[in-house]
């Protein structure tokens, strides 16, 4: 075969395709060895990035998703803490009850037989308003109080897991009902509730250390004190005037009050009140609001159900905020009357 003679010159300007081709071949590895994720590309991948809401004590569950997984995947928590009341699977379910709100970030680990990946999570428990109203007294069949918002309860209304339990009329059961439910729930906020001869939603601000009358376990009190060597009075906590307003502007007549009287729904306020400015191991916001007895001119039981919603909308602004409430502009300055 005759050989093609190569000149100097073109000696020099050739390069062997041999590196080329190597370079090549190692970049195309490198890509296939890793994936924008930091995972195994072409191998395990953490498809979750992002988890539902959870609520607290309602059961959550929620199951991890990888793909091209190489054999068994085993799931670990690598960084941050899930929320208390739910663990995570060796294989990759989240479930259980959050004991309290918040929002939680941790990191997660995915491994099988050829590597790992990871990824970061974050999941919300939204805070929780709780609502309570009273059972039925005095022979009426129905209370209003509860009634108007039983069917609120496990609504999420404006960013708050709403919650309600009625409670009893007694000076024994009253209070300590609703006591054990904001201790359940790990509340954030608390909105009581109880009836009185009005025709405008009756926004309390001060709760007195008294009880007087008789309750439905026909026990009678006659000025003793609520809690023992207590102060005298205490206080709401709530954004009662902005409250008030948003009402008012809705069509639904409110006015301010700082006489809770000295039955039963004073008991709940100055009692709840007491209870989150000196035993509460968590900051609760709360209050006392008296609704009318239905039918009156201005409202039927939808009205105050409506009102309370009103109201609900400005508190979860205010909580989310973490503002101040304005000063309390009291209108009322008389006892209800029952």
């Amino acid at each position: 075969m005759k050989k093609i003679p190569v000149s100097k010159q073109q000696g020099e300007n050739m390069v062997s395709p041999l590196p080329t081709l190597l370079i090549v071949v190692v970049l195309s590895f490198a890509a296939m060895a890793c994936d924008e994720e930091g995972g195994l590309a072409g191998g395990l991948f953490i498809e979750t990035d992002a988890l539902e809401d959870g609520r607290v004590q309602m059961q959550y569950e929620q199951t991890l998703e990888v793909s091209d997984a190489a054999g068994e995947v085993v799931w670990t928590v690598v960084d941050g803490a899930l929320p208390d009341g739910l663990e995570l699977s060796g294989d990759g379910v989240l479930s259980g009850l959050p004991e309290r709100s918040g929002d939680y970030s941790f990191a997660v680990r995915a491994t099988d037989d050829a590597g790992e990946d990871e990824v970061d999570l974050e999941l919300t428990v939204p805070p929780v308003l709780l609502m309570s109203g009273f059972e039925p007294f005095g022979g009426y069949e129905s209370n209003p109080s509860y009634d108007a918002i039983a069917g609120m309860d496990e609504e999420m209304i404006d960013g708050l897991d709403v919650r309600v339990i009625e409670i009893p009329v007694t000076w024994a059961g009253g209070w300590t009902t609703l006591l054990a439910e904001i201790e359940r729930l790990n509340v954030d906020l608390v909105v009581a509730t109880g009836v009185a001869g009005s025709d405008y939603m009756r926004l309390e601000t001060r709760g007195r250390n008294i009880m007087e009358q008789t309750d439905n376990d026909d026990v009678t009190m006659n000025g003793e004190e609520i809690v023992e060597g207590g102060p005298d009075e205490v206080f709401d906590g709530l954004p009662v005037q902005e409250m008030a307003d948003a009402m008012i502007a809705a069509g639904y007549p409110a006015q301010l009050s700082d006489d809770a009287g000295t039955y039963l729904c004073n008991h709940v306020l100055y009692n709840l009140m007491y209870y989150v400015e000196n035993l509460a191991t968590r900051d609760i916001d709360a209050g006392f609001i008296h609704v009318p007895p239905v039918p009156t001119a201005s409202f039927e039981l939808d009205d105050i159900t409506a009102a309370h919603r009103v109201g609900i909308g400005v508190l979860a602004s205010w909580y989310e905020s973490g503002e101040g409430a304005q000063t309390k502009m009291a209108t009322i300055h008389a006892a209800p009357v029952y």
